[in-house]
């Protein structure tokens, strides 16, 4: 059996080298931190850059299926006394070390000619290219004015960075390639039912829940959500990020009748998608909100 990280007090994600399972990488509000030797002991890896003095906040890892040695992952940094800046990181070593590749708000053009600026919420979805070690893919999308997706590419062999933009779809919440043929990658979307939204983009009073409006939205770093009870019911508003982790418990109570009010202050919390999820009884409705910091 292992130790825990020191040092890490909040951790987000556990790599494993499927070659060797002794072998681990893990994801904190304090940097990557790596064992060799089944988590008996720990060493994390240097700032994506020492000049600017601080640990790095790394969420999530994508390990080279063909070279193990390469693994992606994206991080949070301070450079110098400004706010926490969201990029791709890559290490050559194992994840002894990282550097960054991709920094937010770098641009590239879409198929359409169209500017496109790089957006990395936290806890990104990364996903390395099967037979090409030098290639990464990450996806930003937001349902808010019908932006869509943006698939994003980078390819460290040349350094370029490029981007397909997708209309309409902006609940993608996976990437996998097809094991038989790696030019092929399913983006898994997320299914919302919307067989009980009206016209107004209310909800039909038969539910019990008459409206659910969030403002604003995107916001910083409070936001009203304001909802309406066709009768009496035992309610439950709750915040999650977008890995599904619940961030906040806004209201469990039995509300009345009538327009309700509750305001999230999100200012303890990291900039990101977060997912509001109201239950009234047995209704149940999510909306995705934005929080830019």
């Amino acid at each position: 059996m292992g130790n825990p990280v020191e040092g890490a007090a909040l951790t987000y994600e556990v790599d494993f080298d499927s070659l060797s399972w002794g072998s681990a990488l893990c994801g904190s509000a304090s940097g990557a931190w790596r064992t060799s030797n089944h988590g008996s002991t720990w060493e994390v890896a240097p700032p994506v850059n020492p000049e600017w003095g601080t640990s790095d906040v790394v969420f999530t890892f994508a390990r080279s299926p063909i070279d193990p040695q390469r693994i992606w992952g994206e991080a949070n940094v301070a450079v110098g006394n400004l706010d926490r800046h969201p990029m791709i990181i890559v290490s050559d070593d194992g994840g002894a070390s990282f550097v960054s590749v991709a920094e937010q708000f770098e641009t590239a053009t879409d198929q359409d000619g169209i500017m496109r600026s790089l957006i990395l919420p936290n806890q990104s979805l990364i996903a390395a290219h099967p037979e090409q070690p030098d290639v990464v893919y990450f996806v930003y999308g937001t349902y808010y004015q019908n932006y869509g997706t943006d698939l994003w590419r980078y390819d460290k062999g040349t350094g370029s960075l490029s981007v397909v933009h997708i209309d309409d779809l902006d609940g993608i919440d996976a990437i996998a390639f097809n094991p038989s043929d790696p030019d092929i990658m399913y983006l898994g979307l997320e299914y919302e039912d919307i067989s009980l939204q009206k016209a107004d983009g209310g909800v039909s009073a038969a539910s019990g829940v008459v409206e659910v409006s969030v403002s604003p939205n995107p916001f910083n770093p409070t936001t009203e959500i304001r909802f309406s009870l066709a009768e009496p019911a035992q309610v439950k508003l709750e915040i999650f990020n977008i890995r599904g982790q619940k961030v906040s418990t806004l209201v469990n109570a039995h509300l009345s009748a009538g327009g309700h009010s509750v305001r999230w202050d999100g200012s303890q919390v990291a900039s990101g998608v977060y997912l509001c999820r109201l239950k009234a009884g047995s209704f149940a409705v999510s909306k995705k909100i934005m929080l830019l910091k």
